[in-house]
């Protein structure tokens, strides 16, 4: 399991300071602090952050959704907006479905996914029971057989906790509502700048180049740079190798085993998505398309997730009993075993990444800039690299790692 980096340390210092001031500064300094604790009260009602307003809020998660997350041609459409746990809910309209995205009051952080640890009405948690709470629940539903977490820190930001645990050698950041019953798994900072990018090596020129997009199956960078490619797939796909690897780490020889940053369910579907790819290779990236667009977005809950996943495999034709037998046997394994050792040749840690004749790419990620990308690593560009894709909607430059 793989996150961003970030430093979970914050330690508070305490200094002894009675015995240096006299009484008479001591009740001064009381009175100031009543003083600001008066002004505090007044200001922001609960002791909560000052939040933004929920109308304000909704048009800048929606902006910067469909600025920085939907898919080329697609945008979100607001449709309600309302407050719970310290937290708001903005829900919206995208590719048909209604969807649910989470924002602190102060509309800094956006939470893509939330998991409902209790549903208990009312419930109040301070910050140490909750962590505790949080740490309990990961290590019983989300970790890896054998591996736990172990909680490291954790802070009040923003009307919401983050808590720092360490898991399988690495400091990983989650963060819960105040009440503990919302677990948000992943985070965007909506103010952060824009990385600025950085220019990739020279390419590398064959007659066939070969183009491998590093993915996580529920990495929403990931899924959102399939659908980029999909048109470059459909136009130079008799031309270049190209083809999705999935990242991961296989510890042994069941689906077990298999480490994925958003947990068992990811790990499952990358297998099953390889498997996908190794018996129907022209169904492949029809399934990708159907399966990003309506399982996706309920990969949370497995009945529906698997429900989902039956409808689209049948509307393909494909065989999903045969398919499941070889991603959960030892062919679904080899096959992750290849890609894992091609992700680690290639330092392909984040998803997404894309590698072209072995040269990471570090450019736009728009249907355009891929081809051009690609055609780039040609020998000799074939006629359909003339052909312009879109490149009016660029995708977020974020990633999971």
């Amino acid at each position: 399991m793989k996150d961003e980096k970030n430093d979970p340390s914050g330690q508070v210092k305490n200094a002894t300071i009675f015995g240096k001031w006299s009484i008479a500064a001591i009740i001064g300094v009381f009175a100031v602090l009543i003083i600001i604790l008066a002004i505090v009260t007044l200001g922001s009602p609960s002791g909560r952050t000052a939040g933004t307003g929920p109308d304000a809020c909704s048009d800048k998660v929606i902006s910067y959704i469909n600025i920085n997350l939907a898919a080329p041609g697609q945008t979100a459409t607001p449709i309600n907006i309302t407050e719970n746990n310290d937290v708001y809910t903005i829900w919206s309209r995208y590719q048909g479905t209604d969807l649910s995205i989470y924002a602190t009051r102060d509309c800094t952080l956006l939470f893509p996914t939330a998991i409902d640890m209790n549903p208990v009405a009312g419930k109040v948690a301070d910050i140490r029971t909750c962590s505790e709470e949080v740490i309990s629940y990961i290590n019983t539903n989300l970790a890896a057989p054998g591996q736990t977490a172990t909680l490291i820190n954790i802070t009040e930001n923003n009307d919401v906790y983050t808590i720092w645990s360490r898991y399988q050698g690495t400091d990983l950041s989650v963060h819960a509502t105040r009440d503990c019953t919302l677990l948000f798994p992943t985070v965007i900072n909506m103010n952060a700048a824009a990385a600025t990018p950085v220019p990739t090596r020279a390419p590398v020129k064959s007659a066939r180049p070969a183009v491998d997009l590093y993915v996580m199956a529920f990495c929403p960078y990931g899924t959102q740079a399939e659908t980029v490619m999909r048109p470059v797939v459909d136009l130079l796909g008799t031309k270049a190798d190209i083809r999705v690897r999935y990242i991961t780490t296989v510890n042994g020889a069941t689906v077990d085993s298999v480490n994925s940053l958003h947990g068992p369910a990811e790990a499952k579907e990358d297998l099953l998505q390889l498997c996908i790819m190794k018996s129907y290779p022209a169904k492949y990236w029809d399934y990708l398309k159907s399966f990003n667009s309506q399982c996706y977005p309920v990969w949370q809950n497995a009945s529906r997730l698997d429900s989902c996943r039956k409808n689209v495999t049948a509307e393909l034709g494909i065989d999903l009993q045969g398919i499941d037998a070889c991603a959960t046997g030892a062919e679904g394994i080899t096959l992750l075993e290849m890609d894992e050792a091609k992700s680690d040749a290639n330092g392909a840690s984040a998803s997404p990444t894309l590698v072209i004749n072995g040269v990471k790419y570090a450019g736009a990620r728009t249907p355009e800039a891929y081809k051009q990308a690609i055609r780039n690593s040609f020998a000799t560009a074939p006629a359909e690299c003339n052909t312009t894709l879109s490149s009016t909607s660029t995708a977020s430059s974020g990633g999971c790692e």
